[in-house]
């Protein structure tokens, strides 16, 4: 019975250390789409707009959310060349952000661009992993 017991010990403590090691952290970098990300935002007290209607030469989604001085404004955008444009928005619209970036023609996040304070990042689910490359 004793040893039942261990057994019994055993595998649990390994299933709950498996079941951490599968938590988003060790997925890597990752963007909710905007139903989650509004979501995350509204759960956490902030207000939240999104648009379908972000520029006249452009199409895709603009997410804007703020609580008090936490903010973050996304956009998932169509075009490549969007990109750009909206970036360049962004530098000289007088944000006080603390992250900001953009993805072109992306594999798996297609073309984003985004800035937010550290804590509405945090608060809308996005998860950066920072990776350093070295080149011989």
């Amino acid at each position: 019975m004793k040893q039942v017991k261990k057994l019994l010990v055993l595998i649990f403590c390994l299933s709950a250390l498996f079941l951490t090691a599968c938590g988003k952290d060790e997925q890597g970098t990752y963007y909710p789409d905007v139903e989650e990300m509004e979501n995350n935002l509204k759960e956490e007290g902030y207000t939240v707009t999104i648009n379908d209607d972000i520029h006249a030469e452009y199409t895709g989604t603009e997410l804007f959310a703020q609580k008090g001085d936490e903010f973050i404004v996304f956009y998932w955008l169509d075009e490549t060349e969007a990109v750009k444009k909206i970036t360049n928005l962004i530098e000289n619209g007088g944000y006080k952000y603390n992250k900001f970036v953009t993805l072109e023609d992306d594999s798996e996040f297609g073309n984003i661009v985004f800035c937010g304070t550290n804590k509405a990042v945090e608060d809308a689910g996005i998860v950066i992993v920072d990776v350093t490359v070295k080149v011989n």
